[in-house]
């Protein structure tokens, strides 16, 4: 999803002659590649839908009084976090139908937000991934330290914690408001609207023209993303392996150690009670499940992260891309 800040003109509407120029069904079309047509229709509508209602359950459980814990109010930030950016991604989807694409209001708004949304989106994604890392920290911790996991974390820190995990990665995507700008054409008197986006920092401008933007704007808009997909993408995913690979040793350290106290069964001391000792093994088995679901959600959300970090690693860093520019568009989309 490209965009940038809206520059309206009528100048293409008719030709030198004066004759009215109005465009084709098919350069009307609001995708960049039949490939991306059927993903957004066939595909992404029905991840978005579920993927939002999949999120609404998980808040209720998640958002219960009796559910509360560190781990769990990090789940609800992520829960959130992905309802907003699937939400985002539906004028994309729906741009892809022509009941929405050929009403001229629709393209308007879409063309005109287009850049917003997908720097919201952008900061929603890099506030999941935040939150996913969180998570699994506190479960590192937490099964190293069984007193950290049942210790009482003031609610001051904890809303300084959440704040800092959205405010950083808003500041880090704040430049995408303005990396992209978007051209708007009419034409056919008006009646057909039609869009082209450039990036700031493209040295050729359109038509024929040199970037009206300062080379220092630039720079910054460079440096800018380069920050931004080092720190939102690539560190993240690194950072997520590192802690997934920590709370798979120290899964395998715990069921040791479950399976030696029931081969031994050792039986409680006087000063313990048979009921005491029952429940801190019942308490360390819970611990061990909750540990073995954070890890699953971690390996998948790596894997399914990881292609975008590979992609962002090649844009940000300017490296030439290892295919020709319609089959990497295409498998930039199923990367993202």
């Amino acid at each position: 999803m490209d965009g940038g800040g809206i520059v309206h003109s009528n100048a293409s509407n008719s030709t030198s002659s004066g004759e009215v120029k109005c465009l084709t069904e098919a350069q009307m079309q609001m995708h960049g590649s039949e490939f991306e047509r059927y993903l957004q229709r066939y595909l992404f509508l029905g991840l978005v839908l579920f993927g939002i209602f999949g999120n609404s359950l998980n808040l209720t459980v998640l958002l219960n009084p009796k559910m509360q814990s560190r781990a769990n109010t990090f789940l609800a930030m992520l829960a959130f976090a992905d309802i907003v950016f699937l939400s985002l991604l539906m004028p994309n989807v729906l741009a892809n139908y022509s009941l929405f694409s050929s009403v001229a209001l629709f393209r308007l708004l879409y063309f005109n937000a287009k850049v917003h949304l997908r720097s919201i989106a952008n900061w929603a994604s890099a506030v999941a991934i935040w939150c996913v890392i969180a998570v699994c920290t506190d479960r590192l911790i937490g099964i190293r330290n069984p007193l950290f996991a049942r210790g009482y974390v003031p609610r001051r820190k904890m809303v300084l914690l959440m704040g800092f995990i959205l405010t950083v990665p808003a500041l880090l995507t704040a430049h995408q408001h303005f990396s992209h700008e978007c051209l708007v054409r009419f034409f056919c008197n008006g009646t057909q609207i039609q869009s082209i986006c450039l990036p700031v920092t493209q040295e050729q401008w359109l038509p024929n023209k040199p970037n009206p933007y300062s080379l220092s704007f630039r720079r910054f808009i460079s440096v800018s993303t380069l920050i931004n997909t080092v720190i939102s993408v690539i560190f993240p995913i690194i950072l997520l392996t590192v802690l997934n690979f920590l709370l798979l040793c120290a899964l395998r350290r715990r069921k040791r150690e479950l399976d030696n106290i029931g081969s031994k069964q050792i039986k409680p001391s006087k000063s313990t009670s048979s009921e005491g000792f029952s429940q801190q093994i019942v308490h360390s088995k819970t611990e061990q499940r909750v540990t073995w679901t954070v890890t699953l959600i971690v390996s998948m959300f790596t894997l399914t992260n990881g292609p975008s970090a590979v992609v962002n690693l090649i844009e940000g860093f300017a490296i030439a891309p290892p295919a020709e520019p319609k089959t990497w568009y295409n498998l930039t989309l199923i990367a993202r």
